[in-house]
């Protein structure tokens, strides 16, 4: 399911709207240096793939993407990288220890995050970003930067 969907110009939401189809209108209308920023929450393959084709992503990414249990790796492709990553969650009361995995899609007008298991959130990470514009202005390589690092998702 897509949960969030905007578009960034300078490192600040441009546009009101979360539809794929304005925020991609909204980022290509702001001209260079603006980017669209997307997350899905374990997607279906007929969302991946209507998104996949919007981005123009490779179909081997889309088909990992999708599949939970990929391997943590970063693969390059023609105008993409494509980027899995495994993720722990403790819970203190049970002491269990969960996994999920977290795919990220990079291009230059573009970040898509795909999340798999729910110690995997993100909303925490975009607030912060978004009230730190000087870090989001870098464009899609600042929400990767700052998906490595675990600790800024809490």
């Amino acid at each position: 399911m897509i949960v969030h969907c905007a578009a960034y110009r300078d490192g600040r939401r441009i546009g009101a709207s979360e539809d794929l189809t304005d925020s991609l209108t909204a980022a290509r209308e702001a001209g260079p240096g603006a980017f669209v920023w997307m997350g899905l929450f374990e997607p279906t393959v007929e969302e991946l793939d209507r998104v996949g084709k919007e981005f123009a992503l490779h179909p081997l990414a889309v088909e990992d993407a999708v599949s939970a249990h990929q391997r943590p790796k970063v693969e390059a492709y023609q105008g993409s990288l494509f980027v899995a990553l495994k993720t722990l969650g403790h819970h203190a009361d049970t002491h269990a220890v969960t996994s999920g995995e977290v795919m990220v899609f990079l291009g230059p007008d573009f970040v898509m995050t795909v999340r798999h298991g729910a110690d995997t959130p993100l909303s925490g990470l975009r607030a912060r970003l978004e009230q730190q514009p000087e870090l989001l202005r870098y464009g899609p390589s600042s929400v990767l930067h700052r998906v490595f690092k675990r600790h800024d998702w809490l």
